[in-house]
Order: C-alpha cells, then sequence, then structure tokens
C-alpha cells in the first residue's frame, strides 16, 4: 500500500496533466479543426490503452480483464462519436477522468503508478475541455 499523497502534490500533479495537454494542444494546433477533433479521439484511445498495458505488465488477469472493458466502452464511445455526434468522445474524455480517480486512488488498482492517475485527471479534463470548444466552434461554422 502506497503512502497518501497531500492535497499539494494531488494539486501539481493535476496541473502537470494540464500542461502535458497544453503541450499536445499546442503541437496541434497548426493542423485543421478535422484533423484536431481525429488527433484528439486518437489520444483518449492512448489514454485508455497505457491503462491496458500497465494492467497487462501486472500479470494479473484481473486487471488485465478490467482495462479491456473499461477499453471495450472507450471504443464505443469513440464509434457513437463518429456514428453521431463527436459528443460522445468528449464525454469519453470526461468519463476517463471517473476512471482515472474511481481505479487507482480508490487502491483497486496497484499497477498504475501513484502520480499517473492524477497527471491523467489533468489531462483528460483539458482534453474534453479542448475538444468541446473544438466542437462547439466546429458547429457554428
Amino acid at each position: 500500500m502506497t503512502a497518501e499523497l497531500s492535497f499539494f502534490t494531488v494539486i501539481l500533479q493535476i496541473l502537470a496533466g494540464v500542461l502535458l495537454a497544453a503541450g499536445v494542444l499546442y503541437a496541434i494546433k497548426g493542423y485543421s479543426q478535422k484533423i484536431r477533433i481525429t488527433l484528439t479521439t486518437a489520444a483518449l484511445l492512448v489514454a485508455v490503452l497505457v491503462y491496458v498495458l500497465l494492467a497487462l505488465f501486472s500479470g494479473n488477469p484481473v486487471f488485465v480483464a478490467v482495462e479491456i472493458i473499461g477499453l471495450l466502452l472507450f471504443l464505443f464511445l469513440i464509434g457513437l462519436g463518429y456514428r453521431y455526434t463527436l459528443w460522445f468522445v468528449a464525454m469519453g474524455w470526461i468519463l476517463h477522468v471517473l476512471w482515472d480517480v474511481g481505479l487507482y486512488p480508490a487502491q483497486t488498482a496497484p499497477y498504475v503508478p501513484q502520480w499517473y492517475a492524477w497527471l491523467c485527471v489533468g489531462f483528460d479534463v483539458a482534453m474534453a475541455f479542448y475538444m468541446g470548444t473544438l466542437l462547439v466552434r466546429y458547429q457554428h461554422k
């Protein structure tokens, strides 16, 4: 069992995630809106796959099964996003925050580094906000 993180440490880790997202978003800012939406969607898939890989490295079949279920859930949301509305993908980013907070801080996913889940929270919130703003702009053009 790992030691409890201080509130300040958690905030710093979340801010690091926001800064990481800002760097990613800065790197794709020169692309068309359609490509930025596609890359933001692909980033959601990568965020989910990181957890799957961490579970695979744990060697615990229960953890792997949980993460595969998560992968299927997020693939479903991405599929709905491309079939109906990309707001499902933005919702996927928000739901990924719940995945981050629901699994690791509850000590049910010991295969995830302690710092990673909170960093991912900041990244996910920033990506959800960005995708939402892109979609609002995209609908008004």
